[in-house]
């Protein structure tokens, strides 16, 4: 288990009747920073992409997330990698849903995907999503991105 820099007793939880959103799950420790994503391009495929998108469907219409399909969306349109919170939320999602299709539970899924990347579990929403959306976060991610 990696230690996180900042106090996850405060993330804010939000929960469907599936347990979680599939975006953050309180006290779930990941890496730091971003991991191995801090200084790497990734390509995004049309198939990890549907993997996303039907991961997500489980948990409902959540704001935060539409946003970065929305994101990851237009990468894959315009040829861009993915880099920093783009590339974090869309590996860690694949990895989830990957691992919950074999029948791991969301709790160890989520908690398993970040430690995967060594990512902190504030890593998988960009700043802009965060800044367009600010009553969806609290404090540790202005914090983690450097007080937006």
């Amino acid at each position: 288990m990696f230690a996180v820099g900042l106090d996850l007793g405060t993330v804010t939880t939000r929960v469907s009747a599936g347990g979680g959103t599939g975006a953050f799950l309180e006290g779930t420790a990941g890496g730091e920073g971003l991991g191995m994503f801090a200084s790497r391009g990734f390509q995004i495929s049309e198939k990890g992409l549907r993997i996303v998108e039907t991961h997500l469907v489980q948990f409902g219409e959540v704001p935060e997330n539409t946003a970065m399909i929305s994101r990851l969306r237009a990468a894959l349109k315009s040829g861009e990698e993915l880099t920093g919170a783009d590339a974090s939320f869309y590996f860690h999602e694949v990895s989830e849903a990957t691992l919950m299709g074999r029948g791991v539970s969301y709790e160890a899924a989520h908690a398993t995907a970040l430690g995967k990347y060594g990512v902190s579990p504030f890593s998988v929403y960009h700043p802009d999503v965060i800044k367009a959306l600010p009553g969806r976060f609290n404090s540790n991610w202005s914090t983690f991105w450097g007080a937006l």
